[in-house]
């Protein structure tokens, strides 16, 4: 009788030697890839709470630049002697002033803030901003001139005038448009001049009188009369002049 040989099948025990199936060795692998998974999204995270911090850090740090910026700029418009504060023709050229002011400020306070995104954040806010208030600007320069205009010009040309120079002993700025070297003029603190034909016949101060006028009558007889009060205010002096010769007495010749 012959013996049938054995033949040996898949489902048999494992070689000797042989430690791991193949099942095995796939779940070990799947369980580190989840770990690294896991590791990445935490990662994530921390990056994603730092960039919230540092923007959060920029919009302070943008915020607090602009609201000095704006402290300085306010100054600049509404306080002593802002541009708000100019009136007539002293409001001439203030969108240019104020423009180049503005300019100055945001250099000044955007220099000291550090990153492009904390630079960008305080530029935009500031733009916005100086485009509102130089709007208000030019209304208020607009505004000014046209009275000025206005005061300077009238439709009588015999009319009187304001000069837009600086006054002098000789040189009046409260004139006349036909006539703008005779009017008022100021020759110096607390001292007014009566000004004709570009020459001070009157200076008046907060004490005394002077002129270098010369006097003259139409009645060939008489002479000039000058009325003066008396330094006690108690009453008058009056003197007139005759062939060089100067008479006062507390009677009138008026």
């Amino acid at each position: 009788m012959k013996i049938p040989e054995y033949s040996r099948q898949v489902k048999d025990a494992p070689l000797p030697g042989s430690r791991f199936s193949g099942g095995a060795t796939a779940a070990s692998f799947n369980g580190e890839a989840a770990n690294i998974a896991k590791l990445g999204k935490a990662v994530d995270n921390v990056s994603l709470v730092l960039a919230k911090e540092a923007l959060k850090k920029d919009k302070i740090n943008a915020t607090s630049s602009y609201n000095q910026a704006r402290t300085d700029t306010d100054a600049l418009l509404r306080g002593e002697g802002g541009i708000y504060n100019r009136k007539g023709l002293d409001a001439e050229n203030s969108y240019g002033e104020f423009l180049k002011a503005s300019e100055e400020i945001n250099k000044k306070y955007s220099k000291d803030l550090k990153g492009q995104r904390a630079k960008g954040l305080f530029a935009a806010n500031y733009a916005d901003y100086i485009t509102t208030n130089g709007k208000a600007v030019m209304t208020h320069e607009s505004k000014e001139r046209d009275a000025a205009q206005t005061i300077m010009r009238d439709a009588d040309n015999n009319s009187w005038a304001l000069l837009n120079e600086s006054p002098s002993a000789t040189n009046p700025v409260m004139s006349f448009q036909a006539d703008t070297n005779t009017g008022i003029g100021r020759a110096g603190d607390d001292i007014l001049s009566l000004i004709a034909g570009a020459n001070e016949i009157l200076r008046l101060t907060d004490t005394a009188a002077t002129s270098t006028a010369t006097f003259s009558t139409d009645n060939a007889n008489v002479g000039a009369c000058l009325k003066y009060e008396d330094n006690d205010g108690a009453g008058f002096t009056y003197c007139s002049f005759l062939d060089g010769v100067q008479t006062c007495s507390t009677t009138s010749c008026e």
